[in-house]
């Protein structure tokens, strides 16, 4: 199987006592990093449902959305295997579903607004979510079923172990970080550091955590950098940027693609 693919891919399967089609959702990582007792365990594919009008009062509950916990609803109700549990999924498999789900339910085109790089001039602009790659799982790991890899850092030679992050360990990460910055009350916060501790296993084998901790806090940043993009480079994922051309400069640039609750409720749609 090819490394880079079409992120959205649909396969319309007939479902029995179903008033919908479901829809095949590859997954980058093809299923081969969740432990046998996991409902994803080597599943190439899970299958959605789009969106209804279920979903849209969901998209507007005042409570939910307070809360920052709309679009984990949606996803709930959307995902049609009920043992699977979203945020125990690696964050490029959650990301492709969230992908597909919106293509599916209100079609490719999607219209934000954005600021250009170049000349910060705020335009409304439209990227086709159809075209948008994602990167297929290509290296193995240490284990099979067994969601750890081997790094040897340039500078130092330590070999770390490391993973990649479940979607609740990600939501963990962006809420101490939100704590971090309200109780310092600082401009800086520790996200960079915060998100490696959590990725790092070992180095040379010690797993203690106070050791991991220190270790990364004081990583000399040629490490910390190779680190950081050799994990960017192999890790399953949906390719989350598109090529922007600013309608006021005329700069091309690539820039991140916004999924906020918006990415789910389009203008035209409201």
């Amino acid at each position: 199987m090819d490394d880079v693919k079409k992120a959205v891919l649909v396969d319309d399967v007939p479902k029995k006592e179903s008033t919908f089609v479901p829809i095949q959702v590859f997954l980058p990582s093809k299923g081969k990093l969740y432990p046998e007792s996991s409902p994803l365990c080597d599943a190439d594919f899970i299958e959605i449902k789009e969106m209804t009008a279920r979903e849209e009062d969901i998209l507007t509950s005042r409570v939910l959305l307070k809360k920052g916990l709309a679009i984990d609803k949606v996803l709930d109700n959307c995902i049609l295997n009920n043992r699977i549990n979203q945020y125990d999924m690696l964050v490029g498999d959650r990301n492709v579903i969230l992908l597909a789900l919106r293509v599916a339910s209100y079609g490719p085109d999607y219209t934000v607004k954005v600021s250009c790089p170049s000349c910060s001039e705020n335009q409304d602009y439209t990227f086709m979510l159809d075209q948008i790659n994602m990167k297929m799982l290509s290296v193995n790991p240490v284990e099979t079923h067994n969601n750890i890899f081997e790094f040897e850092l340039p500078k130092s030679k330590n070999v770390v172990r490391f993973k990649f992050l479940t979607a609740g360990e990600e939501a963990d990460i962006t809420k101490a970080q939100e704590n971090f910055k309200r109780v310092v009350k600082s401009d800086i916060d520790n996200l960079v550091t915060s998100r490696m501790m959590r990725q790092i296993i070992s180095i040379n084998s010690n797993s203690n955590r106070d050791f991991v901790a220190n270790y990364v806090a004081d990583m000399p940043i040629r490490d910390a950098r190779a680190f950081r993009d050799y994990v960017e480079s192999i890790e399953p994922n949906v390719d989350l940027r598109g090529e922007f051309s600013c309608n006021n400069c005329g700069e091309i640039s690539t820039i991140d693609i916004p999924m906020t609750v918006e990415f789910f409720w389009p203008t035209g749609n409201k």
